[in-house]
């Protein structure tokens, strides 16, 4: 070999060396110890997923690798599993795979192909992390992976995060993150190292396709190096969402306090905040929100305007926003109680037979349980129901007493009460039906108690 040669040898192996140096360092950055950690490795038998494995297991980790069949491209389908069971009995990693008919389940649960088969893998990767004992998971995606990502997010309207493309997370990390297509190729050309080619990412029927083949090329005709221009961005992008989330984080403390009808915002505080409509978005979306630009223009809407997700309402009140979580219907939701009883679901109460009398509180009555002609039910109002109040003169209906005492509209659903038919005994926490409270010439007393928390 010339000296030429020898010196372009030692140049590649030098860089590979570091290749691996650096793919090391991105696992242990996320607590991945080789020595403890087991990796379930997602591999489809491509030129992306090969170059993980293979360095992964020349690192000496210890892996499962894990494939999935879904049946798309027939025989070429059943040919990458065959690639990849085969390459990990060379290599002694154990291996599993999962066969499913997508287009089958496609046809029963409608949706894009794409989509349905994203969410079959990660489910699957998913319970694997739990059944096998791994620690994580790592997905062999790359620079121009999280570049398409992020022109498809921004072609669809995205925020910073969506444009900062593929991330890796708790549990699922990508290591080669870092690394342009064309490296991945190098290192697996140089390395002697065998893939399989999808004959489906040469075609543009998926908008992820098109970008590639059609939208990069344009862009990069404009700039060559654009995958490392897009990289010095995204890191750019990344420490301006960092900052922006912890700054949301603080805010938001201010602005917010805990009270017994919910999680009350100060919109005096908050619309003070320049872009405190990412505050919100930031915060809510947790919640199942989706109807921002409603939700942005809360703090200017009229009292009790409400919206809601599917488990919580945000409610318009006068220099606040409320956050509570949503009621399930309940109407066929009941409990019934005996003496004595003690329950902490729904709520912490007991029931106990009682030589004392003593005047209603907040948080216990005392009543004459030989006056109940039907059982005694907790449960949550309903309408028609009725109470003769302490300290007022006659019968209100539960809704009349609500206004009257200016229990405000999204707190009443959250209302617990003890129930005779529809006459209410206890509006607990709040009032006591007369009609029923232990006298001096009660025989059987019952003290019942409300312990809040």
């Amino acid at each position: 070999m010339s000296a030429q040669g020898e010196g372009n040898q030692r140049c590649i192996i030098t860089t590979f060396c570091f290749m691996n140096q650096r793919l090391l360092h991105q696992l242990q950055l996320h607590g991945a110890h080789f020595e403890t950690t087991r990796f379930l490795i997602a591999v489809s038998g491509g030129l992306d997923s090969m170059v993980l494995a293979a360095s992964m297991h020349e690192l000496g980790a210890k892996l499962l690798i894990a494939h999935v069949n879904y049946g798309l491209r027939g025989a070429e389908s059943e040919a990458d599993e065959v690639f990849v069971a085969d390459w990990a009995q060379k290599n002694k990693v154990p291996f599993l795979v999962k066969k499913v008919s997508t287009l089958d389940i496609q046809k029963e649960q409608g949706g894009s192909i794409q989509e349905l088969a994203r969410t079959i893998r990660y489910d699957w990767f998913s319970a694997l992390l739990q059944s096998q004992d791994c620690h994580f998971l790592l997905t062999a995606h790359h620079l121009n992976d999280a570049l398409e990502t992020s022109i498809h997010h921004f072609v669809r309207g995205s925020g910073v995060q969506g444009l900062l493309g593929i991330q890796s997370k708790a549990h699922c990390l990508r290591p080669l993150i870092q690394y342009t297509r064309a490296e991945l190729f190098q290192w697996a050309h140089q390395k002697g190292w065998q893939w399989r080619d999808d004959s489906s990412n040469a075609k543009s029927d998926y908008t992820r396709n098109r970008i590639r083949h059609e939208v990069i090329p344009l862009l990069k005709s404009f700039n060559p190096s654009l995958e490392q221009s897009f990289d010095h961005s995204r890191q750019q992008w990344k420490h301006t969402y960092d900052l922006a989330q912890y700054a949301a984080t603080f805010l938001w403390e201010q602005c917010t306090s805990q009270h017994k009808d919910g999680l009350h915002i100060d919109l005096e505080i908050l619309t003070k905040v320049p872009g405190f409509e990412h505050i919100l978005y930031q915060q809510l979306q947790q919640f199942g929100f989706a109807q921002w630009d409603e939700i942005y223009r809360m703090p200017q809407l009229e009292t009790g305007k409400k919206v809601l997700s599917a488990t919580h309402v945000l409610i318009k009140q006068p220099s606040i926003l409320v956050l509570l979580e949503r009621v399930l219907d309940l109407k066929g939701t009941q409990y019934a109680l005996n003496v004595p009883a003690e329950m902490t679901v729904p709520i912490n109460i007991s029931l106990k037979y009682e030589t004392d009398i003593s005047p209603p509180q907040k948080n216990s009555i005392v009543i004459d349980w030989q006056l109940l002609t039907e059982s005694l039910v907790l449960r949550q109002p309903l309408p028609n129901d009725y109470i003769y109040p302490t300290g007022m003169e006659g019968r209100k209906s539960l809704g009349k007493y609500f206004k009257d005492a200016q229990i405000p509209v999204y707190q009443r659903p959250h209302t617990w009460v003890l129930a005779h038919g529809h006459e209410i005994i206890w509006i607990i926490g709040s009032r006591a039906n007369r009609r029923f409270l232990a006298t001096d010439n009660s025989q059987q007393r019952v003290e019942i108690c409300w312990f809040e928390g």
